[in-house]
């Protein structure tokens, strides 16, 4: 079993804090961490381009070892946003999930509408340092560093780490599975209920829209809304 990542090695800095690492969140070897389909999604931008990604730099995470504090082992994006503030459109969290929360944050900003909460986007750990509880600390400094700036309540989009080894199973079936021990099967998404997290919507309409650049034969999921309070039956759609 590979050895923990002592806790006291990681310092985790906003791009607030260190801007000049802000090329390093971005190299080839980092974005490697993300599956291809992930890279385009036409929300992203709203976030990360067009220098967008200048509003939430205290929110922006890099990841770096003591022992080689020029090099970014880590990083992890957050995002403010304003929900259950007496808006009509946000009195539930958005069915589109990860796409849904990056679009309500740039309508808060366009809008001078104050943020209340925030939702976590991402977390990636260097291939070399993965399995080693990078992940976990990094989460547990976007947990503390929404704490610090006011918000009691930090959100999560998950996706679940280990459900395409289970292509088949319902979306909502596999992560409502739980071990022996009560503790979420996934490994993920165990780790962030170890952290205090509770699972607060499994299924919703669209979770993310990929935009491929070219004509693509992948196949897109689309999960069911819940209704009357249960989670709705999900189902797959071939699309050439």
């Amino acid at each position: 079993m590979t050895a923990r990542f002592p806790k006291e090695r990681l310092a985790v800095f906003t791009l607030a804090e260190r801007p000049d690492l802000c090329a390093q969140l971005f190299s080839a070897e980092i974005q490697s961490g993300l599956p291809e389909f992930m890279r385009h999604d036409p929300a992203a931008a709203l976030y990360f381009n067009d220098g967008n990604l200048d509003r939430y730099l205290d929110f922006a995470f890099a990841g770096v070892d003591r022992e080689h504090p020029d090099r970014v082992i880590a990083r992890a994006f957050s995002v403010p946003f304003a929900f259950r503030d007496g808006s009509p459109d946000r009195a539930e969290l958005p069915d589109e999930g990860w796409d849904g929360v990056i679009r309500w944050a740039h309508q808060d900003w366009r809008k001078g509408r104050m943020p209340n909460a925030v939702s976590a986007l991402e977390i990636n750990v260097l291939a070399p340092y993965r399995g080693r509880g990078i992940a976990q600390l990094m989460m547990h400094a976007m947990r503390d560093n929404t704490r610090a700036r006011g918000f009691a309540d930090l959100y999560a989009p998950l996706r679940p780490s280990d459900k395409h080894l289970e292509p088949l199973v319902p979306f909502a079936d596999y992560a409502a599975r739980c071990r022996d021990d009560g503790l979420p099967y996934d490994s993920w998404v165990r780790t962030h209920v170890r952290a205090g997290a509770a699972i607060v919507n499994a299924v919703g309409p669209i979770r993310q829209v990929v935009a491929p650049d070219a004509p693509s034969l992948r196949r897109y999921l689309v999960i069911a809304p819940v209704k009357d309070g249960k989670p709705g039956t999900p189902v797959q759609l071939q699309r050439p």
